[in-house]
């Protein structure tokens, strides 16, 4: 998938976003790698200041239980501990872990 997303306000504020996914199905395992490039972005009105352009790599690996209709997986974000900011002074997680169950009570 490709996102290429133009505003313009008072002068052109360009922003580039890119995302890409890999997916990889064997029986009840599930494996995804999601890319992510966010391009540099003003951070005032003016477009004076900038915050630095960066790419992000996750992974999400899940397993189907058919028996019990759940879903559970672990995903790792960030995989390469990237040090990005998406709002001036304000730092994103660096590599971080998930753990999820996703039940569904819906009768099949």
């Amino acid at each position: 998938a490709f996102v290429f997303l133009y505003c313009s306000e008072n002068k052109i504020s360009k922003k580039i976003l890119i995302t890409t996914n890999l997916n990889y199905q064997y029986k009840t395992l599930n494996l995804n790698l999601n890319q992510r490039y966010n391009g540099k972005a003003y951070t005032t009105t003016s477009n004076t200041q900038t915050v630095k352009d960066f790419w992000l790599l996750n992974l999400d690996l899940s397993k189907k239980i058919k028996k019990y209709n759940t879903k559970i997986g672990f995903i790792v974000n960030n995989i390469f501990n990237k040090k990005y900011q998406i709002i001036d002074y304000r730092p994103m997680p660096n590599r971080n872990f998930e753990i999820y169950i996703n039940l569904n009570f819906a009768k099949n």
